[in-house]
């Protein structure tokens, strides 16, 4: 385990289905959440504009989207290839963003 404010390498494996986060020295992942990304899609040009995120990571990408929307979800990894790039770099900003806020994603 770091010093208390000492800085940790953090560990990511970006797989077909899951990502896996944690910190290095540690024996599992602290986190382990689905591979995938969802866009909020408007169902008419007439709908109000979502108050969530334009893109959500992880299992978010499965919940309801609000009333007039739908969530596009999308692999970005397909059989351990990278087929979105975009996507992957999505997964890596969501992580670590939350690294950087003290807590791991999950």
């Amino acid at each position: 385990m770091a010093a208390e404010g000492a800085l940790r390498t953090v560990v990511l494996d970006v797989g077909s289905g899951a990502v896996k986060v944690g910190y290095a020295g540690e024996e599992a992942p602290s986190n382990v959440f689905p591979c995938v990304t969802g866009n909020i899609v408007a169902d008419n040009v007439d709908a109000a504009a979502p108050s969530t995120p334009d893109c959500v990571v992880g299992a978010k990408a499965f919940d309801a989207a609000p009333a007039g929307h739908h969530v596009d979800v999308r692999y970005p990894v397909s059989q351990g290839c990278v087929t979105d790039w975009d996507g992957v770099e999505k997964v890596r900003h969501h992580v670590f963003a939350a690294a950087c806020e003290g807590a791991l994603p999950c």
